[in-house]
């Protein structure tokens, strides 16, 4: 057992991440980032300014849904 690494799921597909990080270094860490998207955790929306103060946890659900422009 790697006790180093959690599992979460991102957008329904299960991930195995770095124990101890916050939301802002998940995102940072799988390349997600810019200011057209949003993050669900566990069913709640979560604004940007708390992004670096949400610990992931063992078990987290997290939806990123990015916005595209078009006309």
């Amino acid at each position: 057992m790697n006790f180093n690494k959690i599992q979460i799921y991102i957008n329904g597909k299960k991930k195995l991440v770095n124990n101890n990080k916050n939301l802002s270094e998940l995102l940072k860490s799988i390349n997600i980032n810019g200011n057209f998207f949003a993050v669900e955790l566990n069913k709640e929306v979560i604004p940007k300014s708390l992004y670096s103060s949400k610990e992931i946890k063992e078990g987290d659900n997290i939806e990123i849904v990015h916005f595209i422009g078009g006309g």
